[in-house]
This record gives C-alpha cells, structure tokens and sequence, in this order.
C-alpha cells in the first residue's frame, strides 16, 4: 500500500512539472498582451483592457482608427449595484425620427430601431428636434431605449486626421 502511494505522489509530480515547464514555455512565447497588428480579434480586448497596471501594445491611432470602422457593439457591463448590463452601440445614418422613435440605417446593411425618452442625453445637438435625417449618429443605447445621442452639428467638418469620404 504505501508503495502504490509513493508511486501515485512520483507520477503526480512528474506530470505537474511536465505541465508545469509546458505552461512556462507558452507564457514565454506568447506575447504579454496582443496587439492589433498581430492579432486582430483581440482589438476590442485591448480597448477595454481592464486588468490593473498592463500596458496596451495597441497605439492611440491604431485603437481611434478601429473605433472610427466599428458600425456596432454589444458590451456586457457591472452597473454599481453590482448586475450586469447590455449596452448597445451603434453608428450609422439616420433613415428616420418619427416622434420618439430613431431608424439608423448601420453601413453592414442592418437598421436599428431605439427610442428616445426624457432621459436620453444628446451630444452635438440641442435635442431630439435638432436631429438631421440623412446625417451620420451614433446611438448609445440600452433596452432598446437610446441613452446617448450623438450628431455632429449642422455644417460642422470631420476633426482633423479623419479621412474625408471615411465610414464613421
């Protein structure tokens, strides 16, 4: 009996340092926070990286460059009471404003529908009367009710180091 067990604790310990020196050979061979130029699917992780201290490898002009192609996102987020949200992002042109109700037509060819409440805040714009249909918006919304509304006012011209004739 107690030489089955000395046998069982030789082969355990074996197989952790196997695994062990195994995990300690990937670590050193995978980059400490992927990057946009090595891996694309990690874009969105290295814009809401939220681990404490690490540093991003992606650039300021590579994470604005992904921000202005992106037409939609889905966030999963902790709200302070500690539950978790669905927040919706969208960008595109809106196709129509009929009462309280928003139509953006997103450039992949989905529309999205959101309300607006008093609630809803607008950035760029005075409110919900000073939306322009046939202009581009982005849309912050949650439950299908938009929370942020965001236009660029009248006659206004992209920032600098936008490309003109860009996607938003």
């Amino acid at each position: 009996m107690l030489s089955t067990l000395k046998k069982n604790v030789a082969i355990a310990t074996v197989a952790l340092g196997v695994m062990g020196g195994g995990a300690y050979a990937l670590a050193q061979t995978t980059p400490a926070r992927p990057s946009l130029d090595n891996v694309s699917n990690a874009a969105v992780a290295t814009l809401a990286d939220t681990t404490p201290g690490a540093t991003s490898t992606a650039t300021p002009r590579a994470r604005r460059a992904l921000l202005r192609r992106s037409v939609h996102a889905e966030l999963v987020v902790k709200a302070k009471d500690g539950s978790f949200q669905t927040i919706d992002i969208d960008k595109g042109t809106l196709s129509n404003v009929n009462g309280d109700v928003l139509k953006v037509d997103r450039p992949d060819g989905k529309q999205v529908t959101v309300k607006v409440d008093s609630a809803t805040r607008y950035r760029g714009i005075s409110g919900a009367g000073a939306l322009r249909t046939g202009d581009k918006i982005v849309v912050v919304s949650k439950g299908g009710t938009a929370v942020v509304v965001g236009q660029r006012p009248a006659g206004s011209t992209a920032p600098s180091g936008a490309q003109s004739g860009a996607q938003s």
